[in-house]
């Protein structure tokens, strides 16, 4: 992503965690067995149609890797055929919950010309509220890289 243009008031500070952070937070504050169950049970993600579209399952955790798009888990949901159990939706729900209450996310302000390179499956990346949404003049360009 590069930055062309801030937000002159500071908003949309990006945001990062990454994978090794998101599983000692899940360790510490949830326990062992929910970072056992987001390890072992597939959830299954909607997946947008530039990228195929159609489901796809897979796990939320690894031992290096992080898939966390709680939105497309939902959309997944939406269809009559998908159905996970009380205690995987109970493991997202307070999954959810942890990334947000944390306070060991790396968070910065891009400026013109900033160039950030985020490695998917290592982190989660997210923004701070821009002040006035779409009246802001912010423009950040996002790139994908795909690796074979």
């Amino acid at each position: 992503m590069v930055c062309v243009r801030a937000d002159p008031w500071g908003g949309g500070r990006s945001r990062v965690l990454d994978v090794d952070t998101v599983r000692d937070e899940v360790k510490n504050r949830l326990g062992t067995e929910t970072l056992e169950i987001l390890e072992t049970e597939p959830v299954p993600w909607q997946l947008a149609n530039y990228c195929g579209g159609g489901l796809k399952w897979r796990t939320v955790l690894t031992d290096s890797s992080i898939c966390w798009r709680r939105y497309t888990i939902d959309l997944a949901l939406n269809s009559k055929d998908v159905k996970l159990s009380d205690e995987v939706l109970a493991s997202l729900d307070a999954f959810e919950d942890t990334i947000a209450a944390t306070t060991r996310t790396v968070d910065f302000l891009m400026r013109e010309g900033e160039l950030l390179f985020s490695d998917n499956t290592r982190t989660i990346h997210a923004r701070t509220p821009i002040a006035d949404g779409n009246a802001s003049d912010r423009l950040m360009i996002r790139s994908w890289i795909r690796v074979s």
